[in-house]
């Protein structure tokens, strides 16, 4: 996951750790000062593994904020609360995401998990947003060469910020020509629209691979194009909008 190697470059940069446990993030919150079956990824995800032989649900406490799925993007708890059997098949790993979050992904069709030459390698990312209950999300995309050590070392930076149903892709340092990507599709969960028929735009120009699933409340938009057949990358400035 993009996200993962994001957060070793910046544990490189400025010492953050990368596993934390939740009392780091919401330390004024005594429920998290015990838990010691799951932890945080950075600060947006939260892993829960199954640690009992045979076990098929995990207890889960949820800290004050909304949770999502992190691949499906349904919002699961709306924080501050427990869920005592929250069902654990055997192939799955659950893996949630602070609300307020975009996590940068380079995802395969196929569902295999790439590896960490791929995510360097591979031309596109797709972008996968949570939204806060105000409807805003921020996130972080680093690009590197992969190898040097040097803190001084030129990294592709890029903001991610969304609020009032607008989504801006801000660059903010340019790297390299290499380490431009091409923005694949944007996923939203927590988009709250009336209807099914929604309206996207980059720009002016009005985006024609769009899905919306009112009843999940995501939001997919793929092929993102800021004019005719000049698809969104992350060296340019792009504005993102939806309405219904």
């Amino acid at each position: 996951m993009l996200y993962l190697y994001n957060l070793f470059i910046q544990a490189n940069s400025f010492g953050t750790p990368v596993m934390q446990a939740l009392f780091m993030q919401f330390p004024e919150d005594e429920m998290t000062f015990d838990k010691d079956r799951q932890f945080l990824l950075g600060s947006a995800v939260m892993v829960c593994p199954t640690l009992e032989e045979g076990a098929e649900s995990v207890w889960v406490y949820f800290p004050a904020c909304p949770w999502y799925s992190i691949w499906d993007l349904h919002r699961v708890a709306n924080g501050g609360e427990v869920l005592e059997n929250y069902p654990a098949p055997l192939d799955t790993i659950n893996v949630f995401v602070r609300g307020g979050s975009v996590l940068p992904v380079v995802w395969e069709e196929s569902g295999i998990i790439p590896t960490a030459e791929l995510v360097l390698n591979s031309p596109d990312i797709s972008l996968f947003c949570y939204l806060d209950d105000t409807g805003a999300a921020l996130g972080t995309l680093l690009i590197d060469d992969g190898y040097s050590e040097n803190k001084d070392r030129e990294v592709h930076r890029v903001q991610f910020k969304i609020s009032n149903q607008q989504f801006e892709i801000i660059p903010v340092t340019m790297g390299t020509k290499d380490m431009v990507r091409v923005v694949s599709s944007v996923s939203i969960g927590g988009v709250v629209l009336p209807g099914g028929d929604v309206e996207v735009m980059v720009g002016d120009m009005k985006q024609c691979d769009v899905i919306y699933d009112a009843s999940s409340r995501v939001l997919v938009v793929k092929q993102l194009q800021s004019e005719p057949g000049k698809l969104v990358t992350t060296d340019t400035h792009s504005i993102v909008t939806w309405k219904a």
